[in-house]
């Protein structure tokens, strides 16, 4: 029998006159007694209704709820994430980090990250809202952006096939492969899906992203839209030499290099890629060095 998504609601309305009825000034073994009678309104629920349910809940019942064991951390982690609420999402990840309780269970963040990061509903009526800050906060945390699954592939490339732009980004952003996003672009195109494309295309439409070439060097690729194609720009930043290199590859074929040390380049550039260099994972030691007026190569 399908889910009601009517039914689930009735039991949300259910479980919060309940909570209502907890007193404001309780023992914390008295406040674990009442939430656990409760939450006996539970009883039969799939995963998916405590996900839904939880999703609707304060988030400090919810860490209450975890603490005294009767929630596992993953169920309003996972909430959080499905509904876009990013403020809740911090508040139970930073409740869970400090005081996990009985529910010592801490949730794979890789796996969190799939309730919010494509198109998939727990129940009719009620889809995934697919915030890019929720996605962009759980990679920040240290969720993998290139997990696969058995034979379905990678969680970007389910992302890429039915997220929009912004989440798409934020795999980007932490290190999913470029090229991976050109190709499905052009399945897409192939097979006619152009508003899909066009999504995936916009998330290429701010910056740049950075793909880890050695624990001391980061590439920056830019994809430029143009009549004849896309032509693209690959910035290498090495800081075992302390040099950038630019490399342009025109869509209409050929190209430019251009090279210049550190103490050339746009600081402040420098040191955002310093960070993401870092974030993913390689080391940068000493920071480049800061000019009065600093100066960015041309092509």
């Amino acid at each position: 029998m399908a889910a009601d998504l009517g039914e689930w609601k009735q039991g949300v309305e259910v479980l919060r006159g309940r909570l209502a009825n907890i007193p404001g000034v309780l023992s914390p073994e008295g406040l674990a007694a009442r939430l656990e009678d409760a939450f006996r309104v539970k009883s039969g629920w799939t995963t998916e209704q405590d996900v839904y349910a939880c999703g609707q809940l304060e988030p400090e019942i919810l860490v209450s709820a975890c603490r005294a064991g009767l929630l596992m951390w993953w169920v309003p982690m996972a909430a959080m994430t499905y509904f876009g609420n990013l403020e809740g999402l911090r508040v139970v990840h930073d409740a869970m980090e400090k005081d996990p309780g009985k529910g010592t269970n801490k949730p794979d963040l890789s796996t969190t990250l799939t309730w919010g990061c494509w198109n998939y509903s727990i129940i009719e009526g009620a889809p995934p809202v697919m915030n890019p800050d929720v996605v962009n906060q759980l990679l920040d945390w240290g969720a993998k952006p290139d997990v696969g699954e058995h034979n379905q592939g990678t969680f970007f490339e389910k992302a890429l096939r039915t997220s929009n732009a912004g989440v798409i980004r934020a795999f980007l952003a932490h290190g999913a492969p470029v090229e991976l996003a050109r190709n499905v672009i052009r399945e897409f195109i192939n097979a006619g899906n152009y508003q899909q494309a066009a999504q995936i295309q916009d998330a290429f439409g701010i910056g740049g992203f950075y793909t880890k070439v050695d624990d001391r060097t980061v590439m920056e690729t830019k994809y430029i839209s143009e009549a004849t194609g896309d032509s693209v720009l690959r910035t290498i930043f090495n800081f075992s030499a302390r040099r950038v290199n630019e490399v342009f590859e025109f869509a209409h074929g050929g190209g430019a290099m251009n090279s210049c040390s550190f103490e050339d380049y746009d600081q402040k550039t420098l040191h955002v890629v310093r960070e993401k260099l870092e974030k993913l994972g390689g080391r940068t030691d000493d920071a480049p060095c800061a000019l009065d007026k600093p100066k960015r190569p041309r092509l």
